[in-house]
């Protein structure tokens, strides 16, 4: 049986489960809220004039929240009637969770390392598009709509830098830097204090045009999910196709060298000393904060960066360098190799490095443009360059030249780099 096939009837199973599910709890909630009004028009029989108007406008709110009810509760028989096809028109919320379902369903059919990234998808979804148009149906969002949720998307808020590259401090009315305030207790007191960590002057800046097409890339494939499933009988057009839209700019002007490594290699807090140790090998911050210690094999000196934490979607398996090892310390069968200070079992946030311990005038991401930058001005192979960054090729430009290339090959052009910077 084909593939597409059993995904589908393990879908067919699972919406028929859920909606047989979602009667008998509206059927519930209709029960319920008929015994409220009940209970306020005996209520009202025997209050005082005052009182009246009030329970009015309960009674009146209940008697619409039960009509609602059973609208859909209608909506939902019909729907089991005809053996689970979907024939009134969807919202984007309800088509996403539709199309999660199948994506699950899908990748578990496929004999393959990874599972879908569901807790990414519903972060993106939740983030930008949940709240603006997910409650609409999806005959009733246009190109418009698409292009207003990114024209509001910003990156998270930075720290402001001088002339100087150094951050900005926030001063309070007596030119004191300021702190956050941070809570305390102390012998079952609750008490705040500015004692947290020093406050700067912030500013936001709007989202990269690669990261707005997140949005498109997670719209359009809701509606080419609902207008190829064979449960949902009608179709609409899709408001978020990359059609019209300008090609993404490839190449990013980075003005920063193979210097800054030093600069990093240096930094005065060992933590965050040793997870820029990681960046300047190529990884990306969330490869680095994901990484876990059952990852790392110091027996065969590698690591691996799973599929599920990095952009190929591949586990990729490196060399450990030297600098690499001694950021190590005492190894662990399990958890987290760079954690949150604060907490062990929770993976160290994007906010705190950029607020507090990044200094550059680069992003984090640009170090890769860097090492980059770097290997071809040393006569690097790009094949070479692209195993050391991680970069899995597309379909149509492997070539058996990529597949020779070997992590020894790539640790042996890095650690060259390296030892230029790292002293």
């Amino acid at each position: 049986m084909a593939k597409r096939t059993i995904w589908s009837q393990e879908l067919k199973v699972e919406l028929k489960s859920t909606r047989v599910s979602g009667i008998d709890t509206v059927k519930e909630t209709v029960v319920l809220l008929q015994l409220e009004i009940d209970k306020l028009i005996t209520q009202m029989q025997t209050s005082s004039p005052n009182e009246i108007p009030m329970l009015a406008v309960t009674l009146a709110d209940k008697t619409r929240l039960i009509e609602q009810e059973k609208q859909a509760l209608q909506k939902l028989e019909v729907e089991s009637k005809q053996d689970g096809a979907i024939t009134q028109m969807l919202t984007l919320d309800e088509a996403f969770e539709l199309y999660v379902k199948a994506q699950i369903i899908k990748f578990k059919s496929k004999k393959v390392s990874r599972e879908y990234d569901e807790y990414r998808y519903r972060g993106v979804y939740d983030k930008h598009i949940r709240k603006a148009i997910g409650s609409r149906n999806l005959d009733n969002i246009d190109k418009e709509d698409v292009q207003e949720i990114t024209n509001n998307m910003i990156v998270s808020s930075r720290a402001k830098l001088d002339a100087n590259g150094n951050k900005i401090p926030l001063l309070d009315e007596d030119g004191n830097q300021m702190r956050y305030r941070v809570k305390k207790n102390r012998n079952g007191k609750i008490s705040y204090g500015n004692h947290g960590a020093l406050r700067y002057e912030m500013e936001a800046k709007p989202a990269s045009e690669r990261t707005k097409r997140t949005v498109y890339q997670l719209i359009n494939p809701i509606y080419t999910y609902v207008n190829g499933s064979n449960k949902i009988k009608y179709t609409v057009s899709s408001p978020a196709t990359l059609d019209g839209l300008e090609p993404l700019e490839d190449s990013r002007v980075v003005t920063e060298t193979i210097d800054v490594f030093t600069k990093l290699f240096n930094y005065s807090h060992p933590y965050y000393q040793k997870i820029f140790i990681w960046l300047m090998h190529g990884r990306r911050l969330g490869e680095v904060t994901s990484l876990d210690y059952s990852d790392i094999n110091l027996k065969e000196g590698t690591y691996t960066i799973k599929a599920i934490n990095n952009k190929a979607k591949v586990d990729m398996t490196y060399i450990l360098t030297k600098w690499q090892k001694d950021t190590l310390g005492v190894m662990s069968e399990s958890g987290l190799v760079f954690p949150s200070i604060n907490d062990v079992n929770k993976q160290i946030t994007s906010g705190t490095i950029l607020s507090n311990h990044w200094n550059l005038n680069c992003t984090i991401h640009d170090l890769r443009h860097v090492i980059g930058n770097t290997l071809v001005n040393n006569d690097v192979s790009i094949e070479i360059i692209g195993r050391i960054l991680g970069h899995k090729p597309k379909k149509n430009i492997i070539t058996n030249r990529y597949a020779q290339v070997t992590a020894e090959k790539a640790n042996e052009a890095l650690s060259k780099m390296l030892e230029k910077v790292l002293i």
